[in-house]
């Protein structure tokens, strides 16, 4: 269905939630990317007040208002765990303040992201009117959630109520999607991340070959298990002369803290989205994809889902996983053959004989990047993801025009 030219049977979307619909990274370009293709009249995106979208990187023709959820500055300091769980009481209390911001428009459904605290003031919205709430969940709130550990229990009823009490759950994994089923006795639908709606469609990138090989990370060092991993490579890369690029907002402070402030390390900064694929394409031959080993991580590596396969898996170049056997990047490519190399193992002889084997094969290299290619074109295309917000919108309902 053409859902641009055939409106009057889309849903007026109101989107309640603290991560922002703009074409940045992480949440941000998911949802900016999932919702490209919702004609604008009939969506209004109202973000919480710690991170608030640039109006030069929102949806060309979407109302856009901002509700106060919080002060990201006292959310960094000492008193954050405090502070975040007095929002997390009084988060359902601020739905009485959304409808002051809708300048008339009257939502048919309410969108919002199991993150923050605003997924709780959007919860309480639909249900005061009496409309069908649906949720995302990309990452295991419940467990990641910032309070105060005699929050939390209450926090996981909370959570649990919204869940199930929801017109529909859409998860970014289906390991996600079982385990909650698991835990709540409730089905939900498989979401995953997709690639924007002009992703150009790329054959497998030619070999340089006027260079040691070269790779590439796109994302952000943000913990000590990403930077080690990052730190690791790079030692492997040394003896042959390769580089590893990274694409992603690090600092000269960070890559010394790191280790990362190394001759072979290449920080590229950060990048505007629509550049990835090219410069990942053209600067990189392998891709690299690493995910915590830490205990602590575990949950959250089980059943999140890395969304740079999206853009990764569009470049034409092999990939390099490295991670523990449970994390969903390794079992995704343990169903997917030929999809990437993965390496189980923190022995760094393990990612070593990985990144050796990938140097001496051109071969492998090719047939990697054709199953990355491929695998990547089914799972992440846009059409598949707007299509499954669709089928969840309008399931059972009937809109006015």
């Amino acid at each position: 269905m053409n859902y641009r030219a055939a409106s009057r049977e889309i849903p007026r979307l109101l989107y309640i939630a603290d991560v922002p619909v703009e074409a940045t990274y992480h949440g941000s370009l998911l949802l900016f990317r999932l919702l490209q293709s919702y004609p604008a009249d009939r969506l209004f995106v109202v973000e919480g007040s710690v991170l608030v979208s640039e109006p030069q990187r929102r949806l060309a023709g979407v109302a856009y208002r901002v509700i106060d959820a919080g002060v990201r500055r006292i959310l960094l300091s000492r008193f954050s765990t405090h502070y975040s769980s007095w929002l997390t009481l009084r988060a359902s209390k601020r739905a009485r303040r959304v409808s002051a911001l809708l300048d008339g428009f009257s939502p048919d459904v309410v969108l919002t992201v199991a993150h923050g605290t605003s997924w709780l003031t959007a919860a309480e919205f639909a249900r005061s009117r009496g409309l069908p709430l649906h949720l995302i969940v990309h990452d295991d709130l419940p467990r990641i959630a910032n309070v105060l550990p005699r929050l939390r229990e209450w926090l996981e009823e909370r959570f649990a109520t919204v869940y199930s009490a929801a017109t529909s759950r859409l998860c970014v994994s289906r390991y996600m999607e079982a385990h909650y089923y698991e835990h709540y006795k409730t089905r939900g639908s498989v979401l995953s991340p997709s690639r924007s709606l002009d992703c150009p469609r790329l054959d497998v990138a030619p070999e340089k070959s006027d260079r040691a090989l070269t790779f590439g990370y796109a994302g952000s060092v943000n913990t000590a298990g990403y930077s080690s991993a990052l730190r690791s490579l790079a030692l492997c890369l040394q003896q042959s002369g390769g580089r590893l690029l990274i694409f992603g907002p690090i600092s000269d402070r960070d890559a010394q803290q790191t280790g990362l402030d190394m001759p072979n390390v290449i920080r590229c900064g950060l990048i505007e989205p629509q550049e990835v694929i090219a410069r990942l394409r053209d600067e990189a031959d392998v891709l690299y994809l690493p995910m915590s080993f830490a205990e602590g991580d575990r949950p959250n590596m089980q059943l999140s889902f890395p969304s740079k396969l999206t853009d990764y898996t569009a470049a034409g170049l092999p990939l390099l996983i490295h991670g523990p056997s449970y994390c969903s990047a390794v079992r995704w490519a343990a169903e997917n053959q030929d999809a990437a190399l993965v390496v189980t193992d923190t022995d760094p002889d393990a990612l070593k004989i990985a990144v050796e084997k990938l140097i001496r094969d051109a071969e492998l290299r090719r047939r990697l990047a054709r199953g990355a290619l491929a695998v990547g074109t089914e799972d992440f295309s846009h059409k598949r993801a707007f299509s499954t917000l669709m089928t969840a919108l309008q399931a059972g309902r009937s809109f006015a025009n």
